[in-house]
């Protein structure tokens, strides 16, 4: 997809990437596997605020894409064996579990004894082409289910930025209480799409499997980016964006 070139600010954007380049000792350096140390800091505020997500920096993971995240995640989910979609037309997602060993369905093809033990990808902020959003109601019968059959929930919350007259509705992380739901979002849309910038939010348990593997990992985002990134969160400019 492309970007409406009125809607973004290249000026002010082109200031913070310059600024970015002026740190020299700073990018002598290889980046955090995990994403810059003070971009997760902003990033962690911004979801508080923002989607209601509960998390820490410690465990939010950055990447160009979420392709590239879900390439770290999977391989972390290796006691599941079934990923269920509800997007049949996610195909990019749906191909890495596959590669990665899983069998996949949509998720109107599996039973309650099926979805015992699985993953569930969804993207309840914009449900259909036509932009239908998952309401409250059903994101917290949905948790139950997921929480009674150890479904472990995979959030892709995409568009949910992209509400002109109402606040966007409550992520599912948030309203499990960050628990059994590991958050998935980009900055492609929002910003251009040649910022390749994604950022997961793990469930506290998977952070800890993450921790233990994360240095082996090489980060595949753009140092510089992610400090001009961080800054112009900070400078309030991605929510007035």
């Amino acid at each position: 997809s492309t970007a409406d070139r009125d809607s973004f600010q290249f000026n002010l954007w082109r200031r913070y990437v310059k600024s970015a380049l002026r740190q020299d000792e700073r990018l002598l350096s290889y980046g955090e596997p995990q994403g810059e140390r003070d971009l997760r800091e902003a990033l962690s505020s911004y979801l508080e605020r923002r989607r209601n997500v509960v998390c820490t920096p410690d465990r939010i993971v950055v990447g160009a894409g979420v392709q590239s995240l879900l390439h770290i995640l999977c391989p972390m989910l290796s006691g599941r064996k079934q990923a269920y979609f509800y997007n049949a037309g996610f195909r990019q997602g749906r191909q890495i579990f596959e590669d990665h060993g899983f069998r996949t369905d949509d998720i109107q093809n599996a039973g309650l004894k099926e979805r015992r033990g699985s993953i569930c990808y969804l993207t309840p902020s914009q449900m259909t082409v036509w932009g239908e959003v998952m309401h409250v109601g059903r994101r917290m019968e949905l948790l139950r289910e997921a929480a009674k059959e150890n479904m472990l929930l995979i959030e892709d919350d995409y568009n949910s930025e992209f509400r002109y007259y109402s606040r966007p509705t409550p992520s599912l992380q948030g309203l499990s209480g960050g628990t059994g739901v590991v958050y998935l979002g980009t900055f492609s849309r929002l910003l251009l799409p040649s910022i390749r910038m994604s950022y997961m939010v793990l469930t506290p348990e998977l952070a800890d499997v993450y921790r233990a593997r994360g240095r082996y990992y090489n980060q595949t985002a753009s140092k510089a980016e992610q400090i001009a990134l961080c800054q112009f969160i900070r400078d309030g400019h991605l929510e007035s964006q």
